[in-house]
């Protein structure tokens, strides 16, 4: 996905411009999930884990993967992924994808 598509379906500022002026390039992986689910994952910069009902959990940017799984063989593919809230975390920062869960360690099944 571009910036623009990801702010497109941000819960964060819908629509708007990008957060910090990224360049409208491809790059950005997500995961549409199938229907939303409610996850607990880590939250940067606090203890413990925060709940929060997601669509979209974003798998690389392109600086790259947050975890070691190489997602390119399955762009555009329909995959079930398992992880823990150790494995997901939710952003501090302004840094896109805006506000969406990440995933920093998983299975592709």
């Amino acid at each position: 996905m571009t910036p623009s598509e990801l702010m497109d379906i941000s819960e964060i500022n819908t629509g708007g411009p990008s957060p910090n002026g990224e360049p409208d390039i491809n790059g950005y992986l997500v995961l549409q999930l199938d229907s939303p689910q409610q996850i607990s994952a880590r939250k940067s910069g606090a203890p413990g884990t925060q709940e929060d009902s997601v669509s979209y959990v974003s798998l690389a940017t392109p600086n790259g993967s947050e975890s070691s799984i190489n997602w390119s063989g399955y762009v555009g593919q329909h995959v079930t992924v398992t992880t823990t809230p150790e494995g997901l975390w939710f952003p501090s920062d302004t840094g896109l994808p805006l506000g969406m869960a990440r995933l920093s360690e998983g299975t592709v099944l």
